[in-house]
């Protein structure tokens, strides 16, 4: 399938066929992590992992706004938090090239992190856009719903070198995973490939908080 990743983006195309990413399809990765081998995890993610504040744990997802079992496990996520432990999420972004929105969603959850919005907002409503919700305007619309002020440093920023950076970051961290697709995440020494269900996700959270 033909990219349509922005000119400015081309670099990452080249790193994201690195990283396998043409060759993978979201729909097809729905499947137990165990089947798949836990690889070690990226110097990266065990130190954001031993990052967080006393008494907080991390949980460093790996997802595409566009991937319907991203969704999925991001609403999962959402259940299992409420009324757990403290937890943080750190996200690295990965938008697949079969997905046409997924580099602009991406682009806006990384600008919306460095303007200060509210990132829990911006991923409920990223991920509840769907793929026809995920243009130009409705991603400067979801970053002023989730607290961003500034439009113009906004859209300013969508295209910068320095998110142009992050993206290449997090592409490299997702190669150095060795994962099959999206999404993966981490809870504590714990790793999951796939979708994955709300009493699954606050089970590896509970386990985390108590170490």
């Amino acid at each position: 399938m033909r990219s349509r990743f922005s000119p400015r983006s081309a670099g990452l195309a080249g790193l994201a066929g690195l990283a396998g990413l043409a060759r993978l399809a979201c729909a097809g990765l729905a499947l137990s992590a165990a089947a798949c081998g836990s690889p070690k995890a990226p110097s990266t993610v065990v130190t954001e992992l031993a990052g967080g504040p006393p008494g907080t744990t991390t949980i460093v997802a790996f997802t595409d706004y566009e991937c319907p079992f991203c969704r999925s496990t991001h609403l999962e996520l959402t259940k299992a938090i409420l009324g757990g432990p403290p937890v943080r999420i750190v996200r690295h972004h990965v938008p697949l090239p079969s997905h046409p929105h997924a580099d602009l969603a991406a682009r806006a959850a990384i600008c919306a992190e460095t303007l200060g919005a509210r990132m829990d907002r911006m991923d409920d409503v990223l991920f509840s856009a769907g793929s026809a919700g995920l243009n130009a305007g409705a991603c400067e619309d979801a970053a002023a719903e989730a607290g961003v002020a500034d439009r113009d440093a906004f859209k300013a920023c969508l295209h910068a070198a320095t998110t142009d950076e992050r993206l290449r970051r997090d592409l490299a961290v997702y190669a150095e995973a060795g994962s099959g697709g999206v999404p993966l995440t981490y809870v504590g020494k714990r790793r999951f490939e796939g979708a994955q269900d709300a009493p699954t996700l606050r089970e590896a959270i509970q386990e985390a908080s108590r170490k």
